[in-house]
């Protein structure tokens, strides 16, 4: 559980018996962060858009493509990051094909978290 401080991208205070439930899944796009009250209310998500995720029998592998999606429990969710990718495209850390694939599944992960 978590104990102080705010949610990274929802800017929401973090209170006492929080917790936080992320869903890995090899080969995705992306990895799920879902935040609860400690009464199991949802507080938000968070979506971070990375390189497929590898799976190892240590942990789990993957770049992180600086793009990201965060949803407010109730509101529409929200593209952020976006120039700190632009930026990594800019300066070679990135291909334009790598970019133009973490905007699209910004992209549809919004689409996705709407309906």
């Amino acid at each position: 559980s978590f104990h102080d401080g705010r949610y990274d991208g929802l800017d929401i205070p973090i209170s006492v018996g929080d917790y936080g439930l992320t869903e890995v899944e090899e080969g995705a796009w992306s990895i799920k962060h879902s935040y609860f009250s400690k009464e199991g209310k949802l507080i938000g998500e968070y979506f971070n858009v990375n390189t497929p995720v590898e799976l190892y029998p240590y942990g789990a592998r993957y770049v992180d493509l600086e793009i990201d999606v965060v949803k407010r429990a109730g509101e529409p969710p929200v593209i952020i990051d976006q120039e700190k990718l632009a930026l990594a495209a800019r300066q070679g850390i990135i291909g334009r094909e790598l970019e133009l694939r973490a905007i699209q599944t910004a992209e549809r992960i919004c689409r996705d978290a709407t309906a």
